[in-house]
């Protein structure tokens, strides 16, 4: 395991100083499979204690969508909501029809930990999810709102029909608590993502938890976006699991 520790923590920097997109690719390849690993060796466990197991497998099929989240990353969700590293509130930005939504509201409200804030137009933020929309009639909130009655969060989950910038800055007006869990999956553009953890940072309690969604090749924005955040040193110890990474607020 003290192999495994030693490899996992010399990757972020090789990530950062490659700049040749090919090797750029193998090395988070790389980074993302032993991550998985150590994240089942350290985690697996606490995410399957009773009555958290249960629960856990219950809120994980109330959605399903193969382009969401994968069970294993919202096993890591679970675990970040379920168990705080620091107190306040957890904050989505992007919600689409609720998968991580239901799955956050449901691990922070068993843990007694505060409401999950999700953000979203429900209109399709980048081109990918403008293409879908249409299935959905032009927007997911209807849907999202189906869900989480369904899940039985609803009074768990306050939502900011807003852009995600526009949500920044009108967060330190409000009465919310810091955030101990930021989760980014809105526009996968680089300069929205890289825009996203700009204005949400300060709002993020020290030693909260950022997390990125689709930390993967199919995503070379959001991977230079997330490496670049963690390089400024403002996020420190980053853990990744297949298409996700988090790291805490220093």
């Amino acid at each position: 395991m003290k192999t495994l520790e030693a490899l996992y923590r010399r990757i972020p920097a090789a990530v950062v100083i490659s700049r040749e997109p090919a090797l750029r690719s193998v090395i988070t390849r790389a980074r993302s499979a032993v991550g998985l690993v150590r994240f089942a060796a350290l985690n697996i466990g606490r995410v399957a204690r009773t009555p958290r197991a249960f629960a856990f497998l219950r809120y994980t099929w109330v959605v399903r969508d193969p382009d969401l989240t994968s069970d294993l990353q919202r096993a890591v969700l679970w675990t970040l909501a379920c168990e705080p590293s620091v107190s306040g509130c957890i904050v989505e930005l992007g919600a689409w029809i609720g998968g991580t939504t239901v799955c956050l509201a449901a691990a922070s409200r068993l843990a007694k930990a505060g409401p999950v804030y999700a953000v979203d137009t429900f209109a399709g933020a980048d081109p990918d999810c403008q293409a879908r929309i249409g299935h959905y009639g032009g927007s997911t909130r209807d849907l999202f709102q189906r869900n989480l009655q369904r899940a039985g969060v609803t009074a768990s989950v306050h939502v900011l029909g807003t852009t995600t910038v526009e949500a920044a800055r009108t967060w330190s007006t409000q009465a919310q608590s810091r955030i101990r869990l930021l989760f980014i999956d809105a526009d996968h553009r680089y300069a929205r993502v890289r825009e996203d953890f700009e204005t949400w940072i300060p709002h993020v309690a020290h030693g909260g938890v950022v997390a990125w969604h689709d930390y993967d090749d199919a995503h070379a924005g959001v991977v230079q976006a997330v490496d670049e955040a963690v390089a400024t040193g403002v996020v420190v110890n980053p853990e990744t699991v297949p298409g996700l990474l988090w790291a805490y607020k220093r």
